[in-house]
């Protein structure tokens, strides 16, 4: 295999990581941004996540043309370096300036998979019973 055989698989394998690291963010950031809110006030955080998602869509390429016309080819990854730099930046400012508070909306326990009866008792949202007819009308609704 020839050296530029082996740098295409390497660069690849780059993207491919980059890619894998990239592309939950917004639904990170959307999960993250619903353990702060209470109930009430989803919808209105999820629609302003989407507007700032979809400015970034349209302004995104425009941008990164501008980059690729001032760097060549490597503008779109000093575009990704810069706009993910950004985020990252601010999330870390973000967790500096706002202190950590429980969300008295949220429930959620976590669970293993392999939980015996003796412990869901430990849930507080199970019901007082786990008959079969019960779960079989929850699974319905």
């Amino acid at each position: 295999m020839d050296e530029f055989a082996f740098r295409k698989i390497i660069f690849f394998i780059a993207v491919g990581l980059y890619t894998s690291l990239c592309l939950p963010l917004f639904s990170l950031n959307l999960a993250h941004t619903n353990d702060f809110v209470p109930k009430s006030k989803f919808v209105a955080a999820g629609g302003g996540l989407q507007l700032i998602f979809g400015v970034g869509a349209i302004s995104g390429p425009i941008l990164c043309a501008i980059f690729m016309e001032w760097f060549g080819l490597n503008g779109l990854f000093v575009f990704l370096i810069i706009a993910h730099s950004i985020i990252g930046v601010f999330g870390l400012y973000r967790m500096k300036v706002r202190s950590t508070v429980e969300n008295p909306d949220s429930t959620f326990t976590p669970i293993p998979a392999t939980i015996t009866p003796a412990g869901l008792e430990l849930d507080p949202d199970a019901p007082a019973t786990l008959d079969e007819t019960q779960v079989n009308e929850t699974a319905k609704t």
